[in-house]
């Protein structure tokens, strides 16, 4: 909540939050994660927008991203 509330901050100005979870944390402590920055808005994405157009997955990080 406290990332959300400074992507409001004039002097941020973020129009978009982007997180990484590690995949090889345990795994119902991970999915819980997913789901509940799910529920508040947040879902799966890539990093594509930021390479220029080359695909990017990660084999270490999820990314969830979200509209501020």
């Amino acid at each position: 909540m406290a990332l959300l509330e400074l992507c409001e901050v004039p002097y941020f100005s973020c129009d978009r939050l982007v997180v990484c979870i590690d995949r090889h944390a345990e795994s119902v402590a991970r999915d819980t994660l997913v789901k509940d920055l799910g529920w508040i808005g947040f879902s799966l994405t890539t990093l594509d927008d930021f390479s220029d157009g080359a695909e990017l997955t990660s084999d270490k990080w999820l990314f969830m991203d979200m509209e501020t």
